[in-house]
Order: structure tokens, then sequence, then C-alpha cells
């Protein structure tokens, strides 16, 4: 009975657009929409648009995923239609905090919003909206949002290290003093030689011992 009850109140908020309470815990799906929808250019089915209020089970600093996978059919030769997706997260004292992004190929895309300073929050909206041509369409799937509760404390920022503790270590300057200049080396011609040969005192030669 509680699997049909689960299942009759599904499809009721499905069709109302209105999320049911969600479940508590660390970890919990939120998405209560249908996970696959064929988006096209009509108006009447070119957007998925969804508004989940917070409840009791909501605490200030939940962080909330958004997870849809898309794809395009291939068209040689043709740029691929556009595709936006975005979300807000409403606070009780008006702030909002928004994430969008621009889709233009197959594949995962993710959304991410977590606030640690803005307080309670009301609510939480967002939409898929596809701009394409007459035969252009895009598969939208695997849509979820999950819930994360955050524990522990904020982590405060570092502050930075003022100017006048930053050192800068420079080497002492060798005094000029202390310096000994290397003498230039003197040229002499073949007539200087000659002078200092016959100048010079002869040398003493020893017999070599045998």
């Amino acid at each position: 009975m509680k699997e049909e009850q689960a299942s009759i109140n599904h499809m009721v908020a499905i069709r109302d657009k209105k999320s049911p309470v969600s479940q508590p815990g660390d970890s919990v799906e939120l998405w209560f929409m249908e996970q696959v929808s064929c988006l096209t250019n009509a108006q009447d089915n070119n957007k998925i648009s969804f508004v989940i209020p917070a409840d009791v089970n909501s605490q200030d600093r939940d962080a909330l995923v958004w997870k849809a996978s898309f794809f395009y059919p291939s068209k040689a030769g043709k740029a691929m239609p556009e595709t936006y997706m975005a979300m807000q997260m409403v606070y009780r004292n008006d702030s909002v905090i928004t994430s969008s992004r621009k889709i233009t190929r197959s594949g995962e895309q993710e959304i991410r919003l977590q606030s640690d300073t803005l307080g309670a929050l009301r609510e939480v909206r967002g939409y898929i909206y596809f701009e394409g041509g007459k035969d252009d369409y895009v598969l939208v799937h695997n849509i979820s949002m999950k819930r994360y509760r955050v524990t522990g404390e904020i982590a405060k920022p570092v502050e930075p290290v003022p100017t006048d503790s930053t050192r800068t270590v420079k080497s002492a300057p060798v005094s000029k003093d202390t310096l000994t200049p290397q003498e230039p080396v003197k040229r002499m011609n073949p007539e200087e030689l000659n002078h200092r040969r016959r100048t010079m005192p002869a040398r003493k030669l020893q017999p070599m011992k045998r």
C-alpha cells in the first residue's frame, strides 16, 4: 500500500508540478518530474521548468546538484541547436544565486549550487529551454537533482601576509678597497727582450749526479 500511495503521489506531483515533501537524510533525490523528455521548437514542448519549495527537511547549508544528459541527432555540415540549462536558489531574505549552461553538444551536464552565508532557503527553481529550428530536437534524459547535507565548520578565509613582514634578502656589497686590480699584461719588443736577457744574472749550473 505504501508503494502504491508513493506512486500516486508522484503522478499527482508531476501533473500539478508541485514537489512532495522531501525525505530526510544526507543524500536525497529531489527530482519529482519525468526523467526523460524530448524537446522541440513547439511553444508547448520547448521547455522544462520546475519550482521546489524548501520544506522541514531543508537546512541552511545544503548543496544541490542538478544533472541531465543531452542527445542531439548528428547532422553533417549543420550547426547544433542551442539548449539552455539554469538553476536558482532563492532565499527568504530575497537573495538569489544562479548558475546556467549553454549546451550545444551531446553529453551530461551538471549545475551545483550552495551558500553558507545567505540563511534560510525559500525555494529552488530552474528550467531547460530548447532553441532550435523546425526539424530540430534534443532528447533530455537521466534528469536528477540531489540534495547533499554539508556539515562541519565554515572554512575561514586565509588572511594575506602583510607587506611589512616580507623581507628581501640582498647580498652585501663588496667594498672597492678589498678588490685588487689585476695588472695589465705588458708586451715587449725584440730589443727589450735582448736587453733583459743581457742584464739578467747568469744561473750556476750544477753537475748532474750519476
